[in-house]
C-alpha cells in the first residue's frame, strides 16, 4: 500500500491512492481532491468538434477534437490556504467576530468568491484538434457559470511533425499530453466524469501524437 504523504492522497470516494504531482483529479474516478468534487465544468467533445473547424484551413480534416484543462496543484492549494485569512478578516468586518452560524456562512460565501480570480489565473482551459496536417491549441477562458467556445483567449498550432515530440500519459480515466516549445511547455490534462467519449478523443490524439 502506498504511504500517504504530501504527493500521494487517497481518494475520499474510491479509496484509490493518486500522485498529487501529476494532477490533482484522481485517474480512477475522476474526483477533483483538492476542491473535494467532481469535474464536471467542461464542454461536451461534440461541441468542441463544432468549435475548432472554424479554425481549419481549406483542405485540412479535422480528426479528433478534446477539451482539456491545465492546472498547478500545488499552486491552487497555496491559494486555498492564503485566501484564509482575507475572507477571515473581511468576514469579522461584515458581521463581527461573534456571528456564530451565520458568521460560518458569510466566510465561506466570502472566501468562495474572493477564490474565483485567484482560481482564474490559475486554471486554463483549452479545446484541442488534431488535423491531418497539425495539432490546433486554443485556450478559452475559465468557465465561471458555463462554458463559452467563443471566448477565445489565444490560438497556438503544432505542425505534426513537432508535435509528435510531445510526452504523453493515458491513465484509466484521464489522458495528459505535454506540449513543449521554446518558450514554454503547457501541461494538458483530459477526461471528466460523465465524459466518456472526451477521454476517448484525447486517447486518439495521445495515440498518434506517440505512434502507439
Amino acid at each position: 500500500m502506498p504511504e500517504v504523504n504530501d504527493t500521494v492522497k487517497l481518494c475520499p470516494n474510491c479509496r484509490s491512492f493518486n500522485d498529487l504531482s501529476e494532477s490533482n483529479i484522481c485517474q480512477y474516478c475522476d474526483f477533483n481532491l483538492v476542491e473535494g468534487k467532481f469535474e464536471e465544468l467542461m464542454a461536451q467533445p461534440g461541441e468542441v468538434f463544432a468549435a475548432m473547424k472554424k479554425y481549419m484551413v481549406p483542405g485540412e480534416q479535422l480528426r479528433h477534437a478534446a477539451y482539456g484543462l491545465q492546472q498547478s496543484t500545488l499552486l491552487i492549494i497555496v491559494a486555498l490556504i492564503a485566501m484564509l485569512l482575507p475572507a477571515t478578516l473581511i468576514t469579522v468586518l461584515l458581521v463581527g467576530a461573534n456571528a456564530g452560524l451565520f458568521g460560518s456562512l458569510v466566510f465561506f460565501i466570502v472566501w468562495g468568491i474572493s477564490l474565483i480570480p485567484v482560481l482564474a489565473l490559475l486554471r486554463k482551459d483549452y479545446m484541442v484538434g488534431l488535423t491531418d496536417q497539425r495539432l490546433l491549441v486554443v485556450r478559452i477562458k475559465m468557465p465561471i457559470f458555463t462554458v463559452n467556445l467563443n471566448d477565445v483567449v489565444s490560438v497556438s498550432d503544432y505542425p505534426l511533425a513537432r508535435a509528435r515530440q510531445a510526452e504523453t500519459k493515458i491513465g484509466l480515466m484521464r489522458v495528459f499530453i505535454k506540449l513543449k516549445d521554446a518558450q514554454s511547455s503547457i501541461n494538458l490534462q483530459f477526461g471528466g466524469r460523465g465524459l466518456s467519449s472526451n477521454y476517448k478523443e484525447a486517447v486518439e490524439i495521445a495515440h498518434t501524437l506517440s505512434g502507439k
